[in-house]
């Protein structure tokens, strides 16, 4: 129940009830004989009539109201603050309640990573999620778990929150790299990798590509991340950087079907380049040609001591006509 809408109801009801009043009181006082009264004290008489009878109604009412006020105060006021009071030393108490120790810290860090992965492998994401969230609720730094956690947005296709998930697992590396030095399940080459496969879905090739050559400057013959990097220079239009990457990958990974299949592509894409500059070249040979005859009149018109055969005779020669 809304209890300030209900005690503005109460008073709007007693200034009512007042006015009511003191409207009812006024034909009283219309028809009180204040003729034989003198003037100085007329005025007065009738302030003291009115007063007299104004105190003894509100005196009347203000007790009813009064009554009403305790009541509601002693059923329902006074629970209520009692409840709240009884939350806050409730959450004073949670504040001051004994932390828990390492060892039971970890434990239950291990108990929501085999959930979140149970649930991620039952495609259980939302459950999976509050799991690792709670993970780094209480260890902040954690990077399996934003690594894990990057896995579930992806898998539910969040692209946008996996990739900013996953930068800052990169930050967390660059600060406990010294932590992971070891592990090769985690290594800075492959967050960039997943960067790249995550901002190829988003469909920024740009900065997938940028991504990629990080990854391959820490792991420059890795056939994984080769064959992305050929596709993301073909998608941004890096026909140089994509025939030197197929030329490494070739080297690191001769099997993959795909290696034959681009060189076929470049061979072909030389042929119809060169087709395509061989015919503006003979178009331009022909121009030229066409261009070139009216060009050679005019220099035999306009070469010293070559007689115009449109021109008379020179005096003196005779005409052969």
């Amino acid at each position: 129940m809304n209890w300030p809408l209900f005690v503005l109801i109460i008073i709007i009801i007693a200034l009512v009830v007042i006015a009511v009043i003191i409207i009812r009181k006024f034909p009283a006082l219309a028809i009180l004989d204040v003729d034989n009264i003198p003037g100085e004290k007329e005025s007065r008489f009738k302030k003291d009539i009115i007063k007299k009878r104004l105190d003894r109604d509100l005196s009347r009412w203000s007790g009813f109201f009064g009554r009403i006020s305790l009541f509601l105060k002693k059923n329902f006021s006074d629970p209520l603050y009692r409840a709240y009071d009884n939350l806050k030393r409730q959450r004073r108490r949670a504040r001051q309640k004994k932390k828990p120790t390492i060892s039971e810290r970890r434990e239950r860090i291990q108990e929501l990573f085999l959930s979140a992965k149970d649930n991620l492998e039952k495609e259980e994401l939302e459950l999976a999620e509050e799991a690792l969230i709670e993970v780094i609720s209480l260890e902040s730094k954690n990077l399996n778990a934003f690594l894990l956690l990057a896995d579930v947005y992806r898998e539910g296709k969040r692209w946008a929150e996996a990739h900013s998930t996953l930068e800052h697992a990169l930050k967390i590396y660059r600060s406990l790299k010294w932590s992971y030095a070891e592990n090769p399940d985690i290594s800075r080459q492959k967050i960039y990798f997943e960067l790249a496969l995550i901002s190829k879905n988003l469909g920024a090739d740009l900065e997938s590509f940028d991504e990629i050559q990080e990854a391959l400057e820490l792991e420059p013959n890795n056939p994984r991340y080769l064959d992305l990097a050929v596709e993301l220079s073909l998608a941004v239009n890096q026909v140089a950087a994509a025939k030197s990457f197929v030329s490494r990958l070739k080297q690191v990974n001769p099997e993959n079907a795909k290696v034959s299949e681009w060189e076929q592509m470049f061979v072909l894409a030389g042929e119809m380049a060169s087709a395509q500059a061989g015919e503006k070249s003979s178009v331009a040979s022909e121009v030229l040609e066409k261009l070139q005859l009216p060009l050679d009149k005019d220099k035999q018109r306009t070469t010293p001591g070559t007689p115009d055969p449109q021109e008379g005779s020179e005096p003196g020669t005779p005409n052969p006509s």
